[in-house]
């Protein structure tokens, strides 16, 4: 629902604002994203299915966005699933992700769109502008084949 809710403030933003924009066509909202680093690379996977590697959180975010098949519009991102290994870039990712964005922790073989439709239905999570380094997140794991939620 919440996603419906940004595409129509993004259509009517666009429709209200003079220059030239983004064709609402062209946007691919997400819901989820899922970032993990192992080694020497970081990937970036949304619950679309686009997703972006790199040698840097930067560069996967960078290469998310340039192989979708449209703009990836990370604003609508409700969830943020960080594996182990990206815990420490954690400050950077307010540049792309609203402050209010739920953060769970995750193993790395989450299907972001399986863990998407997972939350949808379950409360919890650290809003990201509330977020800090030593916190304890809760854990998307998958067990028997299911997604589930550790504390």
């Amino acid at each position: 629902m919440k996603k419906w809710l940004y595409m129509l403030l993004l259509a009517l933003a666009a429709f209200l604002l003079p220059g030239k924009g983004t064709d609402v066509g062209e946007l691919i909202p997400v819901e989820l994203v899922r970032l993990t680093a192992g080694d020497g690379t970081f990937v970036a996977a949304a619950d679309t299915g686009d997703f972006g590697t790199g040698a840097t959180l930067e560069e996967a975010m960078a290469d998310l966005a340039s192989s979708a098949p449209g703009k990836v519009f990370l604003e609508t991102a409700d969830y943020l699933l960080l594996a182990p290994q990206t815990r420490e870039s954690w400050e950077k990712l307010a540049g792309w992700f609203r402050p209010g964005t739920l953060v769970y922790g995750a193993d790395e073989e989450i299907d972001p769109a399986a863990a998407a439709e997972f939350l949808r239905s379950h409360t919890g999570g650290v809003p990201l502008n509330r977020l800090e380094k030593t916190m304890d997140l809760e854990k998307l794991v998958l067990s028997e084949g299911r997604v589930k939620l550790e504390e």
